[in-house]
């Protein structure tokens, strides 16, 4: 083997095991996020109006409640 064989194969080797520690480290910091109780998946309620009848959310734009139809405040 020649020299710029070697050397690809181990620029190739390095990508290959950054790419796991980028990857492990990914995954403990998401199962960090799930055991602490936060979800990993963004929520807000900014902006919604709740359902003086069955207390669901509903977008700020709606007039009407999306799940019993109830007229919504404001």
């Amino acid at each position: 083997m020649d020299t710029a064989t070697l050397i690809t194969g181990l620029l190739v080797a390095c990508a290959v095991g950054i790419g796991a520690v980028l990857l492990i480290l990914r995954r403990q910091r998401s199962d960090e996020a799930v055991a602490s109780g936060e979800s990993p998946f963004a929520a807000s309620s900014e902006g919604m109006k709740v359902c003086p009848r069955c207390a669901r959310q509903n977008l700020w734009t709606d007039a009407t409640c999306i799940y019993c139809g109830a007229k919504l405040p404001g």
